[in-house]
């Protein structure tokens, strides 16, 4: 699944200077929303930014030949494990940062940025008004997207009590302007042909501009749930629908559990016997889970991916996140 995207990295490195890179900008701007902008960056820069993203994607090319622990798995499987990209393998129903990489990929033609499409400090645009970037790296015929996110850290404003300097030959000299950093980290990765590989899904979905599961999907995960009837008080996880990183562990969780097949006298005998399970998960004495607090809200998350774990070996008790079935 990977090997046509580091195919395509490498056919980017393999360009060299001929390969190039456009850089737009996401802002929200009312009334209409989030607005992509292009910006007009000098020669030296982009070809600063083009140099540093070819280093980068050779350093992912070779994270994924000598690193063992480097895999891609498909998002509606995602789990808990580190130094994983996750390939997007289901429709993103909720607004995202996907739209605006959709209608990039959607504008041929050069003459589409105008003026007022362009980002404009004489027009009003500043620089924390940038929520992130896409950058389009390569040549007509073979680019990616690169995604990041934008932090309010990275822009230095001038203002009272506050002088930045740099140097100019013997001098330190004034710098008039505010600045922005604009790193070559990478978030996702957007290929022509509509693929998305995403390198920090928690990054991603804490910053509010990408959701693997819609409020909608949550609600009615939590409402299949109530169903089973092993829950004293379904509304303590409604109140979870604002937290979406909680939402998208408990619809993938749940899509995958095979809670629903298990009698639920045999679930409760489960949970009472295990060491670490029964001080995590208080049962009402109506043989119900009481999942008020949010430490009994992740162990049931836990249930649901079945990571309690016995060693018939070692005949011990074990908690893990990862599983590859055998």
């Amino acid at each position: 699944m990977h090997k046509d995207l580091l195919a395509k990295l490498e056919r980017i490195i393999s360009f060299g200077d001929s390969a190039g890179v456009e850089t737009f900008v996401s802002l929200y701007q009312p009334p209409e929303g989030m607005v992509l902008k292009k910006i007009n960056l000098e020669p030296a820069a982009s070809n600063q930014l083009l140099n540093d993203f070819q280093s980068s994607f050779a350093e992912i090319i070779e994270e994924f030949n000598d690193d063992d622990l480097r895999s891609v798995r498909l998002l509606s499987e995602a789990d808990e494990r580190a130094n994983v990209v996750y390939y997007v393998d289901e429709k993103i129903e909720e607004e995202s940062f996907l739209d605006k990489v959709n209608e990039l990929n959607r504008i041929k033609n050069p003459a589409y940025w105008t003026d007022d499409r362009m980002f404009n400090f004489t027009k009003g645009d500043e620089l924390s008004d940038i929520k992130y970037f896409i950058h389009s790296i390569g040549t007509a015929e073979c680019h990616v997207f690169v995604y990041r996110q934008n932090f309010p850290i990275n822009v230095i404003h001038r203002g009272k009590g506050k002088l930045y300097v740099t140097k100019s030959g013997t001098k330190m000299v004034l710098v008039p302007e505010d600045l922005m950093k604009i790193d070559t980290k990478i978030d996702a990765i957007c290929t022509m042909e509509g693929d998305t590989y995403l390198f920090n899904l928690k990054l991603l979905e804490r910053g509010s501009v990408f959701s693997s599961v819609s409020e909608k999907a949550f609600l009615q995960a939590v409402d299949d749930l109530d169903t089973l009837k092993i829950i004293e008080d379904i509304e303590s996880l409604r109140n979870r629908a604002a937290d979406m990183r909680y939402a998208r562990k408990l619809v993938k969780s749940f899509r995958l559990s095979p809670i629903n097949k298990i009698p639920v006298k045999d679930l409760m005998a489960f949970i009472k016997t295990n060491a670490k399970l029964c001080k995590l998960l208080p049962i009402t004495a109506g043989n119900k889970l009481d999942l008020t607090r949010k430490q009994a809200q992740s162990a049931f998350l836990s249930l649901l991916t079945d990571d309690f774990l016995y060693s018939r070996l070692t005949q011990a008790e074990y908690r893990s996140l990862a599983k590859d079935k055998l």
